[in-house]
């Protein structure tokens, strides 16, 4: 008799778990409305991708990245060139590694597009994916 009144104690703990876990799903699913962001980035001949993005590389004249995503996350991204690589990330916060662990899961479909004019070296960290439009000359 102990052990089922143990087990059910154990339930009724887990419970608000499982709960907040089924929340973050719902949220990921009904998040559908998608914005464009356009953002300026230039003197890049690399890119990183560490995220859950979906990166679509081109070529052209002049250098270009364009975000498709909910408000939210379009928020959370960070685009910056460092030592001539285009970085894609999420904007890390300062609570702690927890408070940045499985956040981009509640965003959706993210896509970038970025323009580039030539590409050297290309980077994916993640569950990301990147397809690329020309060739990259090493």
């Amino acid at each position: 008799m102990k052990k089922i009144f143990a087990s059910f104690g154990w339930m009724l703990l887990l419970l608000p778990l499982i709960s907040v876990a089924g929340a973050r799903t719902a949220f990921a699913i009904n998040n559908t409305a998608t914005y464009a962001n356009s953002r300026d980035v230039s003197g890049f001949d690399g890119i990183s991708s560490g995220g859950s993005f979906k990166v679509h590389v081109s070529f052209g004249a002049k250098e270009s990245l364009r975000i498709e995503a909910s408000e939210e996350a379009i928020k959370e991204i960070e685009t910056v060139v460092e030592n001539g690589t285009l970085n894609l990330r999420f904007k890390k916060h300062s609570g702690g590694w927890l408070s940045n662990f499985g956040r981009d899961q509640n965003f959706g479909r993210i896509d970038i597009y970025v323009t580039a004019i030539k590409l050297k070296r290309l980077s994916v960290s993640g569950s990301g994916d990147m397809d690329v439009a020309g060739t990259v000359k090493t």
